[in-house]
């Protein structure tokens, strides 16, 4: 019995222990469905995240295209309200300007610093435009209406001290400073100092060099005008004063003077010709620098600024009358104009454009040094007695006058045809189109000369003068550039 209840009783735990595996089978093969069942809903999400992040990333990448876009529309639409207001600026400040700045300088300055930027960006940007030229011209006139400004203001509030007060400041011996006196009332004071300010900043102050060259040619016309009026009076007063008491008269007036400013005159004379030397030695080398700027090259390949420029002055020296034995400097300006206009050329990308920038270049200093305008002024009339033929003339200044016009020709052509008989030039159709404008020009002024005053008794030496016939003329102007000849 005690054998069979313990079999039973084991029996019965085998049983229960069946029964706990049977369930924890049946959890384990719930946990695997479950498993099974949340792998696929894990699966589907992750498919579904992928499919949305495809979604997603196009759309993404497109929005930020687009506020780049925004960004660079916003940024052009500011930069042509720029642009634009630059165009305005003259439209919008000529109403200001052309009141000027009394009563409303702050306003005035403010149209002034306007168009001072949008000349800053035309210089930039737009350099060879009309808009440059123009803000120049307006800013130029603004400074001068602020200069007058000043001008007007001190002119109109000025006041001189009383003389009693400066009798009163003498006797008490009290110092100007520790009384309290206004000049200007503080409005005008205000006024004057933001002008000054402005001009300050936009360098337009004037130092001592501007006003000497300003001043230079006011100070040469005045001692022309003196000079002409001392000889007025000079020969009034010696209408006035018989001869006998010139020297009672005159030398009384000038005895103080005469010996100090003929001491004096010798050195200002070679003090003169130095610095004039001097100035147009250092002019010479000065032209030599514009070819290392690239700022104002012409974009049309048109005459050069320094070109015109040179010229002109050239021109204005070459009509100045100097000694034979001077050294003429308009060579050496001349070569140098020469070498920067090439230097400038190379700096041309396109080679047609450089050939053409050369040609106008060349032909503009051709046309306007024109060598043979010394050679046709002698033969001009200026201001002489009409004369027929067989007519003697009064002598002394017009017989003169007439030696000097022949013999200023025939130095004239005897130099010229010297110096260019030994040159070259090889196109044998630019050499006739050339030697026919002479002959046209010179010969037919020469004919003309000699049909006034060809039989004209002015000397007892004709032949001395009149040399050379219109036909030789005309041959020897023939053998230029002609190295054959």
């Amino acid at each position: 019995m005690a054998g069979r209840s313990h079999k039973d009783e084991i029996e019965a735990k085998l049983k229960q222990e069946q029964d706990f595996t049977s369930v924890i089978r049946g959890s384990l093969q719930r946990n695997d469905q479950l498993t099974s069942r949340l792998e696929s809903v894990l699966s589907s999400c992750e498919s579904r995240l992928e499919r949305l992040e495809n979604s997603l990333i196009p759309v993404h990448q497109q929005t930020q295209i687009l506020h780049n876009v925004k960004l660079n529309v916003d940024e052009t639409l500011i930069c042509l309200d720029q642009v634009i207001y630059h165009y305005q600026v003259i439209r919008e400040t000529d109403r200001t300007i052309a009141q000027g700045p009394t009563g409303r300088l702050g306003e005035y300055l403010a149209c002034l610093d306007q168009i001072r930027r949008s000349e800053e960006y035309f210089q930039e940007n737009n350099p060879d435009g009309p808009e440059l030229k123009t803000l120049r011209v307006r800013f130029e006139r603004g400074k001068d209406l602020l200069q007058s400004e000043v001008q007007a203001l001190l002119l109109r509030h000025s006041r001189p001290v009383p003389p009693v007060d400066i009798l009163t400041l003498i006797d008490t011996g009290t110092l100007l400073e520790n009384r309290s006196v206004d000049i200007f009332p503080s409005s005008v004071i205000y006024d004057v100092t933001s002008i000054s300010a402005w001009l300050l900043e936009n360098n337009c102050h004037q130092g001592k060099e501007d006003l000497l060259n300003v001043e230079s040619g006011t100070f040469y016309q005045s001692v022309d005008a003196f000079c002409v009026l001392a000889e007025m009076e000079f020969t009034t007063l010696s209408k006035v004063f018989p001869h006998v008491y010139w020297e009672k008269v005159y030398d009384c007036l000038i005895q103080y003077t005469t010996s100090n400013t003929k001491r004096m005159l010798p050195s200002l004379v070679t003090s003169m010709e130095k610095v004039a030397a001097k100035g147009l030695e250092m002019y010479a080398d000065h032209i030599k620098q514009f070819a290392d700027k690239e700022s104002n090259l012409p974009v049309d390949g048109t005459v050069h600024e320094s070109t015109s420029n040179v010229i002109l002055f050239l021109s204005q020296l070459l009509a100045q009358e100097r000694p034979k034995s001077s050294t003429p400097p308009e060579g050496k300006a001349l070569d140098n104009l020469i070498q920067a206009i090439q230097n400038k050329a190379r700096t041309y990308k396109d080679p047609v454009l450089r050939t053409v920038f050369l040609l106008n270049n060349y032909n503009y200093m051709l046309k306007s040094t024109p060598v043979w305008v010394k050679v046709a002024q002698c033969l001009m009339d200026n201001n002489m007695s009409t004369t027929q033929q067989g007519n003697k003339l009064k002598e002394g200044e017009e017989h003169e006058h007439i030696k000097e016009k022949f013999k200023r020709f025939n130095d004239g052509l005897e130099g010229m045809c010297r110096t260019q008989k030994v040159w070259a030039m090889p196109d044998q159709e630019q050499r006739d189109v050339l030697l026919h404008t002479l002959k046209s020009s010179i010969c037919q002024d020469y004919r003309t000369f000699l049909e006034r005053y060809g039989h004209v008794t002015f000397t007892k030496h004709p032949e001395k003068y009149h040399k050379y016939s219109p036909e030789q003329v005309e041959d020897m102007i023939g053998q230029l550039f002609d190295l054959s000849a």
